[in-house]
């Protein structure tokens, strides 16, 4: 017993509690924003798990909030919001929020729901956006953008998670004059709508950017910059993908925004200038050497982490020069914590701990999670547990027990 415990106890810092609310966590980074008690050692038979739980069809990703942790679920013809108890996985409620999204892809729900002030906002694929109780499920207001605005289906459905700004629900509901859409969050009334262009994969990002907050969109055309507030576009930096797979998030740093996409794409970093209060973008590199396909990156201390395809790669965000590469994830996900990178590879097979170092990959431990399945959804880290999904189950493992 205490040589299995024993590595549990050498860690990396002391537990603070914390929840992670919306897709990418709190900052909408995929970086842990408090320190967290990761033991860097495991042992050989992997971390404990604390439940697994049936959740159904769907790469959705998992929130977390209040002792609760939300997802959707493809049930038979059905998608649904579930709250499961962050303490045993039962479930508290699931609440129908629409049919299910079938595709040679993968059936099911892509976008992660968002907790803020006790609601969850979500939008299932075919296009009906949410806002729920968070307590019960009950609902408090539901939109079709179908019916509401002139749009459509994306191929992959509808991805994106909702973000919230003030007192508005986010979102890239695409069309003409509708691209962009802020709903009042208590309502679901049109607070403003936007510009012309199609719908992709991504969530938008809230940045500040030269002292102003910014509305990142990485739409169909490309990365647009759009004012919160009012929905006036302030800035587009061209981007097309085969098949609008725009699907990685946007990451901002120092008024600079990095964007990345698969097939024949790759990356580019430009910068946001501004002259008095106009808005305009120069590139700083482009490069073929990092595609996110789907999973996003993270930048850690002027260098990025993310997938280039099936390999896992360290680029130099001044020049976008390759650091290094590991394979053996294939097209994994990835998160951030305490100066450590969580990764989980496509196949369930392994989750690795690394050091976050821009020299060399330098694995600390790993253990296998859901074997020879598809897991497409990115890692939680929330309070004591990582939170992972393939597409059947959910696993929610303990560092402490």
């Amino acid at each position: 017993m205490q040589k299995v415990l024993l590595p549990l106890l050498i860690a990396i810092s002391f537990l603070v509690a914390d929840d992670w609310p919306q897709w990418r966590g709190n900052n909408g980074d995929g970086i842990v924003s408090v320190k967290r008690n990761i033991p860097v050692k495991w042992p050989e038979s992997g971390l404990p798990v604390l439940w697994r739980a049936k959740s159904g069809a769907g790469y959705s990703g998992i929130s977390v909030a209040n002792s609760r942790a939300y997802t959707l679920c493809g049930i038979e013809s059905d998608v649904y919001c579930t709250a499961y108890a962050c303490d045993t996985g039962k479930i508290i409620w699931k609440k129908r929020v629409g049919k299910m999204f079938t595709s040679s892809w993968g059936d099911g729900p892509r976008s992660t729901p968002t907790f803020h002030e006790n609601k969850i906002y979500t939008i299932g694929s075919r296009g009906e956006l949410w806002c729920l109780n968070a307590e019960d499920g009950t609902s408090i207001w539901h939109v079709n953008l179908l019916k509401k605005f002139t749009t459509s289906i994306p191929h992959h459905g509808f991805a994106g998670s909702p973000i919230i700004y003030k007192n508005k629900v986010l979102y890239n509901v695409g069309g003409p004059k509708n691209a962009f859409v802020a709903f009042d969050k208590n309502s679901g009334e049109v607070i403003w709508q936007s510009a012309n262009d199609k719908a992709a994969y991504s969530t938008p990002l809230i940045a500040k950017i030269h002292n102003m907050d910014h509305a990142v969109f990485f739409s169909a055309s490309g990365a647009v910059g759009v004012n919160p507030d009012n929905g006036n576009v302030l800035w587009r930096y061209p981007w097309t993908t085969s098949y609008n797979v725009h699907a990685a998030s946007p990451i901002v740093h120092k008024n600079k925004v990095f964007i990345s996409s698969g097939y024949s794409s790759g990356s580019a970093l430009f910068a946001i200038k501004q002259q008095q209060a106009k808005f305009t973008t120069e590139k700083i590199w482009e490069t073929q050497k990092l595609k996110n396909h789907f999973s996003s990156s993270i930048l850690f201390k002027e260098h990025l982490y993310g997938f280039h395809n099936s390999i896992l790669t360290c680029i130099d965000l001044k020049n976008g020069k390759v650091k290094w590469r590991q394979r053996g994830f294939r097209k994994g996900s990835l998160i951030a914590v305490n100066n450590h990178l969580l990764i989980l590879s496509e196949n369930g097979n392994k989750l690795a701990l690394a050091e976050i170092n821009s020299e060399s990959y330098k694995e600390k431990a790993q253990m296998a999670a859901f074997p020879n399945t598809r897991c497409w959804s990115v890692p939680t880290i929330a309070n004591n547990c990582i939170y992972l999904r393939n597409e059947e189950e959910i696993m929610c493992i303990n560092f402490l027990k």
